[in-house]
């Protein structure tokens, strides 16, 4: 079973940024199949899968994916493989969101997201 997860905002354009923050992630095993993360159950055993990932008659399939993820956002860039998209944040350090450390700053007018990369969950 695949999952990706997603921490996202979306604030328009206009309006005021206000800005937040993730910081030591740690993602593992523990989620049911749904379509494996990368489809829509449209049927109680049917899956339409999202743009560019091999159909089944029952699900949404994916190549061998790591089991886990650990993230500190210290090493100074993040991993493409650990992360799929990322908009409207940067990575910082220091006091202001978090106790201390690094971290992934949010602040960005518009949407507002980081996505993982797909894992074996």
């Amino acid at each position: 079973v695949s999952r990706r997860f997603r921490w996202m905002a979306s604030m328009g354009s206009a309006q005021t940024s206000i800005g937040w923050a993730i910081t030591n992630i740690y993602l593992g095993t523990g989620c049911s199949d749904s379509c494996n993360g990368i489809g829509t159950c449209v049927s109680e055993t049917e899956c339409a899968c999202d743009a560019g990932y091999p159909e089944t008659d029952t699900s949404c399939t994916w190549p061998a994916l790591p089991t886990s993820l650990s993230e500190s956002f210290s090493s100074g860039s993040l991993s493409s493989s650990m992360w799929g998209v990322t908009t409207g944040g940067r990575l910082a350090s220091g006091t202001y969101f978090v106790p201390a450390g690094a971290y992934y700053y949010f602040s960005a007018a518009g949407t507002r997201r980081i996505v993982t990369a797909p894992l074996d969950t």
